[in-house]
């Protein structure tokens, strides 16, 4: 038994001498040591991430069709989003101090001002002309007071007049206040004629053809 066991070494000896049996046994000794550490390292190591496709956050392009970009530019044009009527009604607030304290002219800018205001609302809302005309003519009831305060009745009587044309819920009062309004005015007509030449204007009045009448009026008399 021991022979079998010497017998490869003695044949070696023979053929390499013992320093290549030295060099053999390194060499064995090496890849041994290799391959501990091989195997090692593939149980410690970490899995691999896994490679799952991730929904990009890259903002999508959108390409807008040559003729459809007027529709696009008018609809962001809509989007407006100023408090239009809050502004308003602070303008308003601001012209009755104003008349209360005897400044008319700052109360007629601050009036101007709220009907800007309106119209600005009117407009993004897609109001009807009607109702745009409706909204900014209930300012000159207000407008028509300033200048009755001035003692200017025939200008007073023009706007106080747009606004009742323009109203759409015209009043037991408002009609009174015509007669009056007419009255102060002195002008050459009758307040028969004056509603009349009110209901012909329909529900989209015009200022200056009310002032043109108003201005034939006050020369006929």
């Amino acid at each position: 038994m021991l022979a079998l066991v010497v017998a490869p070494f003695v044949w070696l000896h023979d053929k390499i001498g013992i320093a290549g049996i030295l060099t053999l046994i390194v060499i064995l000794v090496v890849v041994v040591i290799v391959a501990a550490q091989s195997g090692k390292r593939r149980k410690t190591s970490k899995p691999k991430p896994s490679r799952k496709r991730t929904r990009s956050t890259r903002q999508t392009t959108v390409a807008i069709p040559a003729e459809r970009i007027d529709d696009v530019l008018d609809a962001l044009e809509r989007m407006d989003t100023t408090d239009y009527l809050g502004m308003a009604a602070e303008a308003g607030h601001k012209a009755k101090a104003a008349t209360e304290a005897g400044d008319f002219d700052g109360a007629w800018r601050l009036y101007h001002e709220q009907k800007a205001h309106y119209a600005g609302h009117a407009h993004r809302s897609e109001f009807t002309k009607a109702q745009a005309i409706a909204l900014e003519g209930s300012v000159h009831r207000n407008l028509a007071n300033l200048l009755r305060l001035e003692a200017r009745h025939r200008e007073a009587l023009v706007h106080f007049l747009y606004y009742y044309a323009s109203s759409p819920r015209r009043t037991k009062t408002d009609e009174k206040q015509i007669s009056t309004y007419v009255n102060r005015a002195k002008i050459g007509s009758s307040i028969d004629d004056v509603q009349k030449f009110i209901d012909g204007l329909g529900p989209i009045p015009n200022l200056r053809a009310i002032q043109i009448e108003c201005t034939r009026w006050q020369k006929t008399h």
